[in-house]
């Protein structure tokens, strides 16, 4: 597939307009001659693909579409305007009604400045950004006459009816199991993984954010063998984070075994070199929302190293932990199930000792109806252990959260499918909920603002559905292994020491964590001694704030979940004096 493109295609009943790079060309091509439609020449702009679909197949032409999308297509002979995203949700779209017509844009805050646009902020939606606290409300945004289209969802509109919204592109259920044996299994994802690399290189230069991990290495050494199968050159370049030794974050020799395999060098970005903060204002004015990346200037600083060796195109390893890794969460799975004698011999052989507390946490708190878990809370004033969104921080003001409907809504959950496992749930969460897409969203910014497009190829829809249909210990073994599946398809084309199992995690990046938020949060507290807009809003108690951030940065031990939130407390204020 061709780089990113932002072009326009029409003819006499449809105009698209795409922000869009679109994957295996060649089948999309083959479906469209089987159809009796000419396809378009393969180096032809996405939208003319997508005014081809169209043309072929009418509003169903979107299934037939794979890539990073985000496109509007008006059609004239029925007075409607179709738009669509991919499933993953790289490329944002937003929309709002004006007088009897609909305004669209990939850019919220332009939408804001369009004459009959609403100016009122959501201030709900504001606050659970400003608390780190999950959401699973994905068409929301901080303005309250302004929608985000979800990823996977298309959106339909006429003059004569209204906006309609619905998901067109079908998540998966997990853990679906199917009959190939596990080596074959293997070989078979190995080839999708290597397909979906192929499809999204690009020969003028194609980098890998390599880190030690199972997820960028898989995409690395699947692409390589690739390519070279192909006998295409070059080869894909390698570019990572390089930690001095003893510190957490340090996989410095995993890194550089993965590329010496294929006999490659990694452009090396030292961990010192990239600064803890720039103009924290700056950046807001550049954000369509409080939310932010904690890692924004880790993000750009590859960025730039990336375009300086040359490469357009930059892959990451992003899917890897939802479709080949598992949380405890199947232990609520074997409850449901009755299944107590594999429930006692599994947790024995991950956890060792049962305690009371994390059994309840892990696999009766999954198993608990919502109104027993409201009705506990009213009662007792407790979570029950609520492990699915983090707890209000205390200095969100106890009666905007009660009266705004913020409590409640963290109660507020993606229904699980019929036959659907809890372990299969949460892996579909990651196609349902907003949080990756608004963080792939504002990666593939960074990138952008440098010249250069981020793919992420195990977000790959053929990769994901077959991940699907793998068994829970493929992910997450009674032994403790976790993505084997993934690690065995790799055999072989990386060194065992990547490929092996592993006692604990490896590139923990908590020292540069701590001293990016110890800046950002320094530079809160000299900017916010005067007032906060969060408080004159009545969301935020900002002497309890400055006290909290005082006593971390005084050295007092925080709990992370803690740090986090304050940090993103001081980003949605900025964001607020940013004028929105």
């Amino acid at each position: 597939g061709g780089r990113r493109e932002s072009k326009l295609a029409a003819d006499d009943r449809y105009t698209v307009i795409a922000d869009a790079t679109l994957y295996y060309r060649d089948a999309l091509a083959r479906q469209l001659r089987h159809a009796g439609c000419e396809a378009p020449d393969a180096s032809a702009p996405a939208a003319r693909w997508i005014l081809a679909a169209l043309q072929a197949w009418g509003e169903m032409g979107m299934h037939r579409l794979e890539g990073d999308f985000a496109w509007i297509a008006w059609d004239a002979t029925e007075s409607r305007l179709l738009a669509a995203r991919d499933h993953a949700g790289t490329r944002p779209l937003f929309f709002a009604s004006v007088g009897h017509g609909l305004a669209v844009s990939s850019l919220a805050r332009t939408l804001r400045r369009v004459a009959g646009v609403p100016r009122e902020l959501n201030l709900l939606t504001i606050a659970e950004d400003a608390a780190d606290v999950g959401t699973v409300h994905a068409s929301e945004t901080p303005f309250a006459g302004i929608a985000r289209l979800p990823a996977g969802c298309a959106l339909r509109w006429s003059t004569t009816r209204a906006v309609n919204v619905s998901r067109w592109w079908e998540v998966p259920i997990f853990d679906r199991r199917t009959a190939t044996p596990f080596d074959e299994a293997s070989d078979e994802l190995l080839e999708l993984i290597g397909a979906a690399v192929r499809t999204r290189f690009d020969v003028e230069g194609t980098a890998v954010l390599l880190s030690g991990g199972y997820d960028s290495t898989s995409v690395y050494g699947a692409g390589q063998m690739m390519l070279q199968r192909e006998g295409l050159t070059p080869l894909l370049k390698a570019v990572s984070v390089s930690h001095p030794e003893g510190d957490p974050g340090r996989e410095d020799e995993l890194i550089l075994a993965t590329t010496q395999f294929w006999h490659r060098e990694p452009t090396w970005v030292a961990i010192d070199e990239i600064p803890a903060i720039d103009d924290p204002q700056v950046r807001a004015i550049q954000r369509d929302e409080p939310f932010v990346h904690t890692y924004e200037l880790w993000n750009r600083a590859l960025a730039v190293a990336c375009r300086r060796d040359s490469a357009r195109v930059v892959f990451n390893g992003l899917g890897g932990d939802f479709w080949f890794s598992l949380s405890p969460v199947f232990f609520a799975d074997h409850l449901r199930q009755l299944r107590w004698r594999t429930l006692r011999r599994e947790w024995r052989a991950l956890f060792g000792r049962m305690t009371a507390y994390d059994l309840f946490k892990n696999a009766i708190r999954p198993n608990m109806p919502p109104w027993i878990v409201s009705v506990g809370r009213r009662v007792t004033g407790m979570t029950l252990g609520d492990l699915a969104h983090r707890s209000i921080p205390p200095w969100i003001r106890p009666e905007f959260a009660k009266h705004s409907g913020m409590i409640e809504r963290r109660y507020a959950r993606i229904p699980r499918r019929r036959t659907e496992s809890f372990a299969g749930a949460e892996q579909a969460w990651f196609l349902q909920s907003p949080f990756i897409e608004r963080v792939s969203a504002q990666i593939d910014g960074f990138y952008a603002e440098a010249g250069l497009e981020v793919r992420s190829p195990l977000m790959d829809a053929r990769v994901i559905r077959y991940a699907a249909g793998r068994p829970r210990e493929e992910s997450l073994a009674s032994s403790g292994e976790n993505k084997r599946l993934l690690r065995r398809a790799l055999r072989g084309l990386l060194p065992d020491s990547v490929t092996g199992p592993r006692t604990s995690r490896t590139g923990l990046p908590v020292s540069y964590f701590h001293r990016t938020v110890c800046a950002h949060l320094q530079q809160a507290r000299a900017d916010f001694d005067r007032g906060m807009c969060l408080a004159d809003l009545g969301v935020v108690d900002s002497p309890r704030l400055l006290s909290a951030i005082d006593r971390y940065l005084g050295g007092a031990k925080t709990d992370p979940s803690d740090v986090v939130a304050m940090s993103y407390a001081a980003h949605a204020e900025w964001w607020l004096r940013s004028d929105p």
